[in-house]
């Protein structure tokens, strides 16, 4: 799974198929594709000698557009000290930075790789509704989870890679509650 997400955003060339990402090819555009998406990779890192608040900032500067509503809900909900290193943080903490990092730019594509990774219940269900927003707002999610029944509450369709290919289940079009 994380091998397709980066192949998706050009981080891994691909060796056989065809890909295309917003239209374009990754092996081609990567660039492109990367300033119109954001990538939250498996194994996240942040930078520990920052602080919180420093990361966020270097963090964002990639993107001319964000969501100040959307940065302002996470820091709220995450509660994060981020006048401190990021080193002193939890892997729970550092999670909720990197997905403040990649959720609040305005980009029409976001690639989640665990993003629940580290994060308890009470902080998955939040998460759980700030991507419920993004889809309402007309985004798109690729996300890739263990938690299949928490995924099923967002997709609009899943897609199962197995051998190497994609098998697709249309989602269960019921509301989350």
């Amino acid at each position: 799974k994380s091998t397709l997400l980066r192949t998706l955003v050009g981080l891994v060339t691909r060796d056989a198929g065809e890909v295309a990402v917003l239209g374009r090819d990754p092996n081609d555009h990567a660039l492109s594709i990367r300033r119109d998406s954001c990538y939250l990779p498996g194994e996240t890192g942040v930078y520990q000698q920052m602080t919180g608040k420093a990361f966020l900032d270097f963090a964002l500067g990639f993107y001319p557009r964000r969501q100040q509503g959307l940065y302002d809900r996470l820091l709220a909900g995450f509660e994060l000290p981020l006048a401190q290193k990021v080193r002193s943080y939890s892997a729970g903490m550092k999670q909720k930075l990197a997905l403040i990092a990649s959720l609040v730019p305005d980009v029409d594509l976001y690639l989640l790789d665990e993003p629940d990774r580290a994060l308890d219940a009470s902080v998955r269900f939040f998460l759980r509704s700030v991507l419920l927003d993004l889809k309402a707002q007309g985004k798109t999610i690729v996300l890739s989870s263990h938690h299949l029944s928490e995924v099923e509450t967002v997709a609009d369709r899943l897609e199962f890679l197995l051998d190497g290919g994609l098998d697709h289940v249309e989602a269960d079009p019921a509301p989350a509650h």
